[in-house]
């Protein structure tokens, strides 16, 4: 399938415009997804573009940045939200020890 999106991208960056030479005997083109994987975008032909190395790796970094963006701000003092996601999914469970290495019983 990634040589037909290329083929089909007519071995043209969708961002930049770079053209490679058919076959892409470099491998300076990439298959991205327009709508990333692991945001639920399927690998189907509508949701795949043809980049080069250089464009993808900005949409990466731009995709990080927005991501962080949409994080919400911790509160000055507060432990990060992170830290407090972990801690609440261990509400219920026992915590023997305060590193929450369980402790042995000797007797």
């Amino acid at each position: 399938m990634k040589y037909k999106i290329k083929e089909e991208a007519n071995w043209t960056c969708r961002r930049c415009g770079l053209q490679v030479e058919e076959g892409d005997p470099d491998g300076e083109l990439v298959v991205d997804h327009i709508t990333p994987y692991s945001k639920g975008g399927p690998s189907t032909e509508d949701n795949l573009q043809c980049l080069c190395w250089e464009c993808n790796q900005e949409k990466l970094a731009e995709d990080a940045e927005m991501e962080d963006m949409l994080q919400p701000e911790d509160e000055p003092g507060e432990p990060s939200r992170r830290i407090k996601i972990a801690d609440e999914s261990r509400i219920g469970r026992p915590n023997p020890s305060p590193l929450g290495i369980p402790r042995l019983r000797l007797w």
